[in-house]
């Protein structure tokens, strides 16, 4: 159950008829494309290695981030490498193949030792900049070079090339109680914490050594540049990052080793929480108090089990699995032998909240999605466009050879017979696509990150690895080949002004019969980043009975409905300078009969869902952003502007 519970009724419903692969076969598999034969024409012209320097300080990095650096409608792929190894950009040519440009764009920093980077718009200029996360080193193993590094996107104006604005930039760690002059990042996420319009950034930050429980996690803030640089100054940065980690709430020192972050809003007020993955010890959950702080409160939501159970966990996937409009996560762990016993499982944690009382259960085992060997990047997508959410995991540690690691890939069955709604099953469909998940592979697999994007264009979720260890092994784009006749569309977002900064905005997508929600974040599953773009399946026949989709963007709250896409196609939404909450039936007007609208919703809701069930309001009607519909909501209606 959801924070928006009340939805339930309202979307009514109706499963999709349950169905295995038919006898073990899917209409294609995934392929990899990326060790091809140069003739081949799958072949897309990516071949990047990332090589340990240092594998007892900082072995298990390796990221990858998808963003559209250029503007050109096609994702690319950029590939941070370590310290005397360039990063690497790869352009996507939209033919199926890509062009490595870091060198001449100025991103290949060969410098420092890079871990993972993010596509962000840190300047809401209107195109995409790149940050990336360093290694600094451990104990008697210093790397030089710097800790964050921040690359300007010059634009069209300046052909997209990139500067390196890190000087101007602010990224000095302030001095704590801990250690800020070794360590390495485990991963970083981009997020609004405090919804002024601007991307801020956190950092999973640990001293160096691998078992030592000492993090030095890094919050920093987007901040206007105070200096009196010249803004015709190449170099120039028009904002900075100031660190706020002192008096957050995250400055603590916790037990662990931190892993991936990623920004979510858990309570759906509009401000997002903060989820970290730890080795070690327990995961945390640090809930915005809307005031630059934060409260860690995993356990006492559900978090890390019930009793709780200190794991693993190093990768996180975010998604509505269950179709409840609720954002639900995945989290992947390290599987270890003890008694003859199989332990240390991934978590799949169900969000069963209600109007803001937050709980999450743990459902891994239940629904078959507690598998990946010794895990690492972690993706939800819907590989087959049925509106279901899929999954995959990708694993490997290179130290125990007596292992041989697998990928996994998973089907969502959802819902089982027999089962609620609420139930899920995800069906391992591995011995289906062995060039991704490695069965029968001797050698098996060392991955590290992983994510799921269209890469050519044909509206199937292709997947994309990279691999790490003492045996340096190349990163893998895998090429979906299914062939579902099943309809999908994706989603771009751009702010008021162009602003690519989009981090925390809401999609809801509504069919006859089936709902699907998206929360865009930046920086999840392993040191990796998803494209904000976002993918729906919509089943066969599925544009037909498409109605509408709500837009619920970030930092201002506002609502947009759009009942006019393209199907089959990639969309592009750019925010309206009017509001819809309030707009209650979905007309485009805040007018007397949305005020009727909302009183039925709010003080006879049987009436209102037997009658209007099929409107918007639910979520046009939450105007005070809290997740719920109530009499506050009513009285705030009649405060708004009418149009």
């Amino acid at each position: 159950m959801s924070a928006l519970l009340i939805f339930s009724a309202f979307w009514g419903y109706a499963p999709a008829a349950f169905a295995l692969p038919p006898q073990g076969q899917l209409p294609g598999t995934f392929i990899e494309v990326t060790k091809k034969a140069a003739q081949d024409p799958l072949n897309p012209g990516i071949n990047f290695v990332y090589k340990d320097m240092d594998p007892l300080v900082h072995e298990e990095a390796g990221g990858v981030a998808i963003g559209d650096f250029d503007a050109d409608g096609w994702l690319d792929v950029f590939l941070p490498n370590n310290k005397n190894r360039a990063n690497q950009l790869y352009k996507n040519l939209g033919n199926g193949k890509f062009s490595e440009v870091a060198a001449s764009h100025h991103v290949d920093d060969p410098s420092s030792a890079s871990a993972c980077g993010l596509f962000v718009d840190y300047d809401n200029d209107g195109d995409l900049d790149i940050f990336v996360a360093c290694h600094l080193g451990g104990p008697g193993a210093p790397l030089g070079g710097s800790a964050l590094k921040l690359f300007r996107n010059k634009g069209s104006a300046g052909g997209y090339d990139f500067v390196d604005v890190t000087p101007q930039s602010g990224f000095v760690f302030k001095a704590t109680q801990k250690d800020t002059t070794q360590g390495f990042s485990a991963g970083a996420c981009a997020g609004d914490y405090d919804i002024d319009g601007n991307v801020d950034l956190f950092i999973a930050w640990n001293n160096g050594t691998y078992g030592t429980h000492h993090e030095q996690n890094r919050l920093f803030h987007n901040s206007p540049n105070p200096t009196q640089g010249d803004p015709n100054d190449p170099n120039y940065s028009p904002r900075r990052f100031v660190d706020a980690t002192l008096g957050s709430g995250i400055d603590n020192i916790y037990l662990g080793n931190s892993w991936q972050p990623v920004w979510l809003d858990i309570n759906r007020d509009g401000y997002p929480d903060l989820h970290v993955n730890v080795d070690f010890y327990f995961d945390r959950m640090f809930l915005n108090m809307k005031d630059g702080t934060f409260n860690e409160i995993s356990t006492s939501i559900g978090m890390n089990g019930n009793p709780p159970e200190e794991l693993n966990e190093m990768g996180c996937a975010l998604g509505d699995f269950d179709n409840d409009l609720d954002i639900d996560l995945h989290l992947t762990n390290m599987a270890m032998m003890m008694d003859g016993m199989e332990m240390g499982m991934d978590r799949l944690y169900r969000n069963d909240s209600v109007a803001g009382n937050m709980a999450f259960v743990d459902v891994a085992m239940d629904s078959d999605a507690a598998e990946s060997i010794f895990g690492w990047g972690d993706t939800f997508f819907d590989f087959d466009n049925d509106g279901d959410l899929d999954h995959a995991t990708v694993s490997g540690y290179e130290h125990n050879m007596d292992m041989v690691y697998t990928n996994t890939l998973s089907m969502s069955m959802y819902p089982m017979p027999g089962m609620d709604n609420m139930g899920i099953m995800f069906e391992n469909i591995n011995a289906l696509a062995p060039e991704f998940t490695k069965v029968g592979d001797p050698d098996g697999d060392s991955g590290r990150g992983l994510v799921a994007f269209d890469y050519n264009g044909d509206g199937r979720l292709d997947l994309f690895e990279t691999r790490s260890g003492e045996i340096s092994l190349p990163a893998g784009l895998f090429m979906n080949t299914i062939a579902y006749n099943n309809d999908w569309l994706e989603v771009d977002l751009v702010r008021q002004g162009g602003s690519l900064n989009i981090a925390g905005a809401d999609i809801y997508l509504k069919q006859m019969g089936k709902a699907q929600m998206r929360e865009v974040t930046v920086g999840s599953s392993y040191l990796s980043q998803e494209p904000s773009r976002q993918h729906f399946g919509l089943g066969q026949g599925g544009a037909s009975t498409f109605e509408w989709i709500v837009v619920r963007w970030p930092s201002s709250g506002k609502c947009q409905i759009v009942r006019n896409v393209q199907f089959n196609a990639h969309n592009t939404i750019v925010e309206n300078a009017m509001d819809d909450r309030g707009d209650i039936d979905g007309d485009g007007h805040v007018d007397g009969t949305d005020a009727w609208l909302l009183y039925l919703m709010v003080f006879r809701s049987k009436v209102y869902h037997a009658v209007y069930g099929e409107l918007p309001g639910m979520l046009t009607g939450d105007i005070d952003g809290n997740g719920i519909v109530d009499i506050n909501d009513f009285n705030a209606w009649f405060t708004m502007p009418q149009h």
